[in-house]
């Protein structure tokens, strides 16, 4: 068997195995949100993800909208980075500053549909990050008053 890279599929299924439980036992994931993540660093689909798994497309759809909360867009884009141990973190009040707007609001929706796996973000840091939410007069205000 090969995989979508041309490979061997067991060596892909071992690292993914792997990966996943590096990032089970260090991050906020479950074993199967880490095994659909694992596997889109590799490159793969959705529907891809749920063949390897043995899943539905909308279960891995859901896994990794959860890892986009508590990480970014970016755990699903494809990494050829075949470190097994390289971490994933949290997203942080400099990436949402950082991002660009369709990023922010990639991660924003999963946040919104998964809380418990995004980050506390408290009001300050998302008219930081998010200042088009809000309008002049309610930033502004009490500011500078004695």
């Amino acid at each position: 068997m090969t995989d979508v890279d041309g490979g061997d599929s067991l060596g892909l299924e071992r690292w993914a195995s792997r990966r996943a439980e590096y990032l089970e036992w260090t991050t906020v994931l479950s074993g199967r949100e880490a095994l659909a993540v694992a596997y889109s660093e590799r490159g793969f689909s959705d529907a891809g993800i749920a063949k390897r798994i043995d899943s539905t497309e909308g279960t891995v759809g859901n896994y990794l909208d959860r890892a986009v909360a508590a990480f970014g867009p970016a755990v699903r884009h494809p990494r050829h980075d075949p470190e097994v141990k390289r971490d994933l973190e949290p997203v942080g009040l400099e990436d949402l500053a950082d991002w660009r707007q369709h990023r922010r609001e990639v991660w924003r929706e999963a946040a919104d549909r998964h809380p418990d796996f995004a980050p506390d973000i408290d009001e300050q840091a998302n008219r930081k990050a998010f200042p088009e939410l809000y309008d002049d007069e309610t930033t502004d205000a009490g500011e500078g008053h004695a």
